[in-house]
């Protein structure tokens, strides 16, 4: 294998690899925050207008369940500067919401979620269930929904 000497050329070559990997990391930080977390409502948005209307045109009542993202932790400001723009949306488009992070437990957080995984255990699954099941009932007893 013949070694070659690059000489100068390779520091440039070298300085101009860092700054683009620097550049991609930074626009690799950005789509990882509120643009990409926009973008993809955006697309959720429109799936779950097009279900009202279906819905609306069956005379079937539709409402969106907003779920904490992780309920024993508090929020990022990326995260809730979106639900608050989809929560919005919602409202424009006559969707009726709810905002299950409001109705968290003051006790047993840490017991609703796994602590490593953030996953539901046993308990956060029945409190969640509750709550659908009490969403559901005054759907059918009122037909309005909590």
């Amino acid at each position: 294998v013949k070694k070659v000497d690059w000489g100068t050329g390779a520091k440039k070559t070298t300085r101009a690899r860092q700054r683009g990997r620097e550049r991609r990391e930074r626009s690799t930080k950005k789509r990882t925050t509120t643009g990409v977390i926009l973008a993809d409502m955006n697309i959720a948005l429109n799936y779950i207008t097009e279900m009202k209307k279906l819905c609306d045109k069956h005379n079937v009542f539709f409402s969106v369940i907003l779920l904490p993202l992780h309920a024993a932790s508090k929020e990022s400001d990326d995260f809730m500067k979106s639900k608050a723009i989809l929560m919005r949306k919602l409202k424009e488009n006559s969707i009726k919401y709810k905002d299950w992070a409001k109705l968290l437990p003051e006790d047993n957080l840490d017991k609703l979620v796994f602590k490593f995984d953030k996953h539901w255990t046993e308990y956060g699954h029945k409190y969640f269930s509750g709550l659908l099941t009490g969403h559901i009932l005054d759907i059918y007893l009122t037909g309005k929904g909590r």
